[in-house]
């Protein structure tokens, strides 16, 4: 009967499988990093095979948000899990910017200690990571779409001023 096929779903960016699943057994190394939910995917899909990468880049939804971290601390194809954790500042990467919409990864910047999302207008969603126990002056004034702000853990969080939020 032959084997599956794998496909992969540009829109919803997603692996899936078809057809009987061959029995692979082994091991892969692969000196590169990867995306872990491919990894996972083929490790779930292939379950006796040994898939080592290198490490692991971060998925980011927003494709904008991407673009930018990639280009300011990433390798020119992502930006991995170890940068991402170890990371204390993100500048001033994301001030007026109107093409981000959501940046829930952003709670993977465990080492961060301030953001500024400065008139980032098209801002929808991101979650803080726990690192942050302030928010400063102006950090979301003129976020006008900014409708949600989610903790990852219950953390108090002071204002530093009333102008925090802004339009």
């Amino acid at each position: 009967s032959g084997f599956g096929r794998i496909k992969y779903d540009s829109t919803n960016k997603i692996y899936s499988f078809t057809g009987d699943k061959p029995n692979i057994q082994g091991t892969i190394n692969i000196p590169a990093y990867a995306y872990r939910r491919d990894v996972d995917s083929l490790r779930n899909y292939f379950n006796s095979l040994i898939i080592n990468v290198s490490g692991y880049y971060v998925y980011f939804e927003d494709e904008a948000v991407k673009a930018i971290l990639v280009t300011n601390f990433g390798d020119g194809t992502g930006i991995t899990e170890e940068q991402v954790a170890t990371r204390t500042t993100l500048g001033t990467v994301f001030i007026n910017n109107t093409t981000i919409t959501k940046f829930n990864e952003l709670q993977q910047f465990t080492s961060l200690t301030s953001i500024n999302f400065y008139k980032c207008s098209s801002l929808t969603s991101l979650a803080l990571p726990t690192g942050i126990n302030s928010i400063e002056n102006e950090t979301f004034s003129g976020c006008t779409s900014l409708k949600y702000i989610t903790l990852t853990k219950p953390t108090l969080i002071s204002l530093a001023n009333t102008n925090a939020f802004t339009e």
